[in-house]
């Protein structure tokens, strides 16, 4: 996005050249400040490699990636090269096993601020109360403290507000923060006007799944009900532990498929299931994602609340080589009109 124009790009990070022509349209447009999202992948296939980085920011690393980088210890230091080539600051989560790692690394050879919850440092979060659609909490930092009333829920909302603070002039924090009403399918909730909730969001991974499985025990009164599946032609050990945290953070697991790409979803599902059987919960496997969201919608109860995660924003789904259009907010909101 430059400016206020959307350019389609393939990738989280694009490669070198992409990258490059962006960055020049940026600064003919005279754009002071630019964001990016820099994945392990691009590090590694030194896609960022000739590019400066004023402030880096850390916010944690779980299992992700695992079909190309192999192991955890790789994943990390694919990641580690940024946080190397910082010139001003970086922004570490102390909560994180991994961020404490990178401050151990980068001690003694750059500026750092860190961030958190549970450990000391430097930015940190207080007094937190959570409701449905809010996250309350009082920020502290060393240059003063304010209240803060998001507009979003979650514990690990309070971590991205936090890094986004350390970023910005004590001033800017209340505002900003308080102004941010969400993203498109991260952890969105959607309106039905029925005695249950429903919320989309991208986590795919264990911990991702986890810990917005965990932001619905702040509020939800009735049972949790997951559905979720596991991309194809990617880490597969990620599977079965993904299956055992839905069956022991809900109610009732409905898998189903979620990018599927060359493999068969039934293979994929019953990676899964391993998981889920590790578990007390009741599960089900209903292949057609369409058919599982609307299976879920139409047993919930008084108080449900439905987390269907994996796909959050995407309007598509890859199966054998094709991108089939699937808009899951639309997709909900036509179930829900037909009750």
């Amino acid at each position: 996005m430059v400016d206020k124009e959307h350019i389609d790009i393939p990738n989280t990070t694009p490669d070198s050249l992409e990258i490059q022509r962006c960055l020049n349209v940026m600064y003919n447009n005279k754009i002071e400040y630019c964001i990016i999202e820099v994945s392990s992948h691009a590090l590694d296939m030194k896609r960022v490699k000739y590019m400066d980085f004023d402030v880096a920011i850390f916010t944690n690393l779980s299992k992700d990636h695992l079909d190309y980088h192999k192991t955890m210890e790789n994943y990390f230091n694919s990641k580690l090269r940024l946080f190397l080539k910082t010139s001003r600051l970086n922004i570490i989560n102390n909560d994180d096993i991994y961020g404490q790692r990178i401050i151990s690394y980068i001690d003694n050879k750059g500026k750092f601020v860190t961030y958190g919850i549970k450990n000391k440092a430097n930015i940190y979060a207080t007094d937190i109360a959570y409701n449905k659609s809010r996250a309350i909490f009082k920020i502290k930092t060393p240059k003063g403290d304010m209240d803060i009333r998001l507009r979003i829920p979650g514990e690990f909302n309070i971590y991205n507000s936090l890094a986004a603070a350390a970023c910005v002039d004590l001033s800017a924090i209340k505002e900003g923060l308080e102004s941010f009403n969400g993203i498109k399918g991260r952890f969105e909730e959607i309106e039905t006007n029925h005695d249950f909730n429903v919320i989309i969001d991208f986590a795919h991974t264990p911990e991702g799944i986890r810990e917005s499985l965990k932001a619905l025990d702040k509020f939800a009164n009735g049972r949790k009900i997951v559905v979720f599946g596991a991309g194809g032609d990617r880490d597969k050990s990620k599977r079965p532990e993904m299956g055992k945290i839905a069956g022991e953070n809900s109610d009732l697991v409905i898998i189903t498929s979620d990018n599927p790409r060359s493999e068969e979803p039934q293979d994929i599902a019953n990676d899964i299931a391993q998981g889920v059987r590790q578990t007390n919960t009741n599960y089900k496997i209903i292949l057609d994602r369409k058919e599982a969201i609307s299976y879920a919608i139409m047993n919930s109860i008084c108080n449900d609340t439905i987390l269907i995660t994996g796909k959050g924003h995407e309007d598509t789904m890859a199966i054998k080589g094709k991108k089939i259009p699937f808009d899951e907010r639309k997709i909900v909101l036509d179930i829900i009109d037909k009750i």
